[in-house]
């Protein structure tokens, strides 16, 4: 069983019960009575109808090791079956937190993954638009696959990664958006802050894949995005605004986050989205600071 493995003792448990019992009960035997005996402390005289019998000392001596015996088999039988159970919780709760780890590390390898998956559509588009761009201006041209160049060099990487930093993360969206602004008019203007006190925090890749919700429809790209990314006591607070409205209705992506981001961090980790602006979508994402994490 569990328990035996874990207590890796070379004897079984019932040996052990039958030597401790019986030397509890030879002990007994042995010193015990005579002992009594010798102090005038043992009652070997007994009331039978109208006369008294005395008992042997050797009657006595075998009585008091029977029930020494039983006490301590029961008492040791109960020590022992204490100890399994301590030995097998330890066993269990040691392959729970190897579980909970090993589920951590697959979760942060899909998140990593999916921020920094190039969209097939997105990648697509962006090589035509560059193949219509160099028929115009082959400056133009060489300028956005500069572009794309660079946000590739950005985020391929991350598929080797388990986590980045918010400040890694804030250099991502920006490499992702220069490419979109250049496609897309100049839109959306992208402002970013990061507090120096939270720029090297752990933050698990899952900004991106909200940034690219935004502007996937290049009909709908929102005029300005704002990045701003503080730290709040014991926590990271990172607010995400889009210039668009209807961003806060869940999709299977946003769901996703969402999902990882309570596997990750558990309760201490929070995602609200303000949809009360009809013109904007605010995300607000509260994250333990490495101090508390």
């Amino acid at each position: 069983m569990l328990a035996d493995r874990a207590e890796g003792s070379r004897l079984s448990r019932t040996a052990r019960l039958a030597l401790a019992s019986a030397a509890a009960a030879l002990a007994c035997g042995v010193v015990l009575s005579p002992a009594l005996d010798a102090a005038g402390l043992l009652i070997d005289i007994f009331k039978l109808e109208d006369r008294e019998v005395r008992l042997p000392l050797a009657l006595i001596s075998a009585s008091l090791t029977v029930n020494v015996f039983i006490d301590v088999a029961i008492a040791f039988a109960t020590f022992e079956m204490l100890l399994r159970r301590q030995a097998a919780q330890r066993a269990l709760d040691a392959s729970v937190a190897e579980q909970a780890a090993l589920s951590r590390k697959v979760l942060q390898s899909r998140l990593a993954a999916m921020q920094a998956q190039v969209e097939p559509r997105f990648l697509f588009d962006t090589s035509v638009g560059i193949e219509q761009l160099y028929a115009r201006d082959a400056t133009q041209g060489a300028a956005q696959m500069d572009r794309l160049i660079a946000y590739l060099r950005v985020a391929l990487p991350r598929l080797r990664e388990s986590g980045s930093t918010v400040a890694a993360e804030a250099e991502l969206v920006q490499s992702y958006l220069a490419v979109v602004q250049a496609s897309a008019g100049g839109r959306p203007q992208l402002r970013v802050t990061v507090a120096g006190d939270c720029a090297g925090a752990p933050l698990h890749p899952m900004l991106l894949p909200m940034v690219q919700r935004a502007v996937r429809d290049p009909a709908q790209v929102p005029a300005a995005i704002d990045l701003v990314a503080k730290r709040s006591g014991d926590a990271v607070t990172i607010v995400l605004r889009l210039a668009r409205g209807g961003l806060c209705d869940g999709d299977d992506e946003l769901h996703r986050v969402q999902g990882r981001l309570a596997a990750l961090y558990g309760p201490q980790a929070q995602l609200h989205c303000d949809a009360s602006m009809a013109d904007a979508t605010e995300f607000t994402l509260h994250l333990p600071a490495p101090s508390a994490a």
